[in-house]
């Protein structure tokens, strides 16, 4: 039986890795190759109007470039565009699919509620809450030649938001009387309250325009949750069929 609860968690994620990859192909890989662009322009190939408020580009007053501005980071390798990228990407998401396809299923059959693709779902829209929407309030998601706080922070404050999430989920779906409902609402909110750690945009500058970001945000926010519920409804429905003792 444990072997089949291993499959199913392999073929989940491999399933839920391939769809996502698809889906980002129509949007957030495209976005991503726009924001590159600016990215890698030198200062003298930068638009000389910020298309975003119609003002010249944010440069230091002394003539130099700010500490994390984009064209001062050294070039890194990536893959080509085209098949080498989406291959990397298929790659990523399948590891993914199946990291987080072990963690759902081995929450679903030690919940020991009924196992079905419907409650499949749920728990999947559970993980989409955790992993992705409540981090990505203080966190969006980050697109190539954009400046952010320093990183340890930024892991530090996503780890605190998604375990309060979990755990605030958690005594919202099972809490037994309201007191406890309500502390759920209180550890959901608590990181959101305390703030996720930002650069000061006074001080630095990012080359990709507003309204691309946001595009990239609500993009990738869409896609996550797409590849959480064919996640949550294969691991849900293998279960059923395949996860059963003989």
């Amino acid at each position: 039986m444990i072997t089949r609860i291993l499959l199913v968690a392999i073929a989940a994620g491999v399933m839920a890795g391939a769809f996502v990859t698809v889906a980002q192909s129509f949007k957030v890989i495209p976005l991503i190759y726009q924001a590159e662009t600016y990215e890698n322009k030198t200062p003298t190939e930068a638009p000389a109007v910020d298309q975003t408020n119609n003002q010249p580009p944010a440069h230091a007053h002394d003539g130099t470039e700010p500490k994390n501005h984009p064209h001062k980071q050294s070039a890194e390798w990536a893959p080509k565009n085209g098949f080498e990228r989406v291959a990397y990407t298929l790659l990523t998401n399948v590891l993914n699919g199946v990291g987080f396809g072990f963690l759902l299923t081995a929450v679903i059959v030690f919940a020991g509620f009924g196992i079905s693709w419907t409650t499949g779902i749920l728990w999947g829209v559970g993980g989409f809450l955790a992993f992705s929407f409540f981090p990505a309030i203080g966190l969006p998601p980050e697109m190539p030649g954009m400046v952010g706080a320093d990183i340890v922070e930024r892991q530090i404050w996503w780890a605190a938001t998604v375990v309060c999430t979990l755990i605030g989920l958690g005594l919202l779906a099972f809490g037994k009387n309201l007191p406890l409902k309500v502390l759920g609402v209180v550890i959901i909110a608590t990181p959101q309250v305390v703030g996720a750690p930002h650069v000061n945009l006074a001080e630095v500058s990012s080359s990709v325009p507003a309204e691309l970001a946001a595009q990239y945000v609500v993009a990738t926010l869409l896609t996550t949750g797409l590849f959480w519920l064919v996640l949550g409804a294969s691991v849900g429905g293998l279960l059923h069929r395949y996860g059963k003792p003989a």
